[in-house]
């Protein structure tokens, strides 16, 4: 998972990949991004105890320890692992 973060259909392999996967969050609040791969719907497996979030366009952009229900503050990200994209386009982790 964290060596596919961000690659062309990495989402759908994380589906594929954790059966247990259960909607935690849709972030409809990050608008500075492009709109074509708005919303971010956050994922959370039990059985990984990871929450990774999948934007519209099928790729993962963080894998985060623990569960996420929450749209993710700056200080939250300290235990994620974000694709560079996304600390270089979201305002909030600049």
């Amino acid at each position: 998972l964290y060596a596919d973060l961000h690659n062309e259909g990495s989402g759908t392999r994380a589906r594929e990949n954790f059966s247990d996967l259960e909607l935690a969050y849709t972030d409809e609040e990050t608008t500075d991004l492009p709109p074509e791969i708005r919303p971010f719907r956050y994922y959370y497996s039990a059985e990984a105890g990871l929450t990774m979030a999948i934007c519209n366009i099928e790729r993962t952009v963080f894998i985060c320890e623990g569960k996420t229900d929450h749209l993710l503050s700056l200080d939250d990200f300290s235990n994620c692992e974000v694709a560079p994209v996304l600390l270089e386009s979201d305002s909030r982790l600049r």
